[in-house]
């Protein structure tokens, strides 16, 4: 059987991610799996979200962020730090989405700085983490796409917030095209505890 690299797998991935928005959409399909992700208990439990702003061919991230501000969550969103190699998160007011993100760098949405940063130390035991990636398996392997700015954030936030390290849990939200049987990984990838695509949600 063949192995693909990860650079391969990006490419791969990629033009798969593309053609299944293109016949079906990122809203209807973030629709969907925001349903099945706001019916979960962990949930149903947590006080805090962080979940990325979709671009592009994406999953829309739009339903689950605008269902968590209904349901009175703390929801925060990623921005790249300028000339780094980090990011941080900005919490969401609830007004218009739109008026709190701007285009900032690689060209992808991010929160205006006015808004209120996250202390990584701060984040409670429950905090759900929405994790975006390229591709990802049924045991909980995750492909980025290459900048390693997750697993960097999520690596320095269980070093500083023990409860978070403990409790915390990570969920891939993706098409269901993007769930395949295999994928390179490295020691220092994170793995998810959880995959939601249109079609489902499972715990790993």
């Amino acid at each position: 059987m063949e192995v693909l690299t990860k650079a391969e797998c990006r490419t791969k991935m990629k033009s798969i991610t593309r053609q299944f928005a293109d016949l079906n959409g990122t809203v209807l399909p973030g629709n969907l799996a925001a349903g099945y992700l706001s019916s979960t208990a962990w949930y149903s439990r947590t006080t805090t979200v962080l979940c990325f702003l979709s671009c592009g061919t994406e999953i829309s991230t739009t339903p689950i962020i605008s269902q968590a501000l209904k349901d009175h969550k703390k929801i925060a969103v990623p921005k790249v730090i300028p000339g780094t190699n980090q990011m941080e998160f900005f919490y969401l007011k609830d007004i218009p989405l739109e008026q709190q993100i701007q285009t900032g760098a690689f060209g992808i949405c991010e929160p205006k700085t006015t808004l209120e940063k996250v202390n990584p130390k701060d984040l409670p035991q429950d905090t759900l983490v929405v994790l975006p990636g390229l591709a990802f398996t049924r045991t909980g392997t995750r492909l980025g796409k290459g900048k390693g700015f997750y697993d960097r954030f999520l690596s320095e936030t269980q070093e500083v917030n023990p409860g978070f390290k403990e409790s915390a849990k990570f969920i891939g939200m993706c098409y269901s095209a993007q769930i395949v049987q295999d994928l390179p990984s490295q020691e220092h990838d994170i793995k998810v505890h959880g995959l939601v695509t249109e079609k489902e949600f499972f715990c790993i």
